[in-house]
């Protein structure tokens, strides 16, 4: 949410992926907010959140290979880069190849 405006311009969540049995982050940012560090910085809190309060030590994020910006976010947010893997966007209408990481503790 835009502090000036209190519009909301993207989601930002962790969860608990039952089906691979592990944590995963994921965030979403209109297009007309990219490259301004807004999500660089929510993220941020997320994971500081992620890792004090709730005690998590190992965590996963995917990007479609098409968005490299959001590769370098994940890296800033100290995940390492494991393998290349199928990707669905938009529910599944799009089927890409994504970049899986691991973050393993601060």
């Amino acid at each position: 949410m835009l502090k000036e405006t209190s519009e909301i311009i993207g989601t930002c969540l962790i969860f608990f992926n039952n089906d691979e049995n592990n944590w995963d982050i994921s965030y979403n940012l209109g297009k007309r907010f990219w490259g301004k560090g807004y999500t660089s910085e929510a993220m941020s809190r997320v994971m500081q959140y992620a890792v004090e309060t709730m005690k998590i030590e190992e965590c996963i994020a995917v990007h479609a290979v098409e968005n490299p910006a959001s590769g370098r976010i994940i890296q800033k947010l100290g995940f390492r880069y494991e393998k290349e893997v199928p990707y669905e966007c938009n529910g599944g209408d799009i089927v890409t190849t994504g970049r899986y990481y691991r973050y393993t503790g601060g």
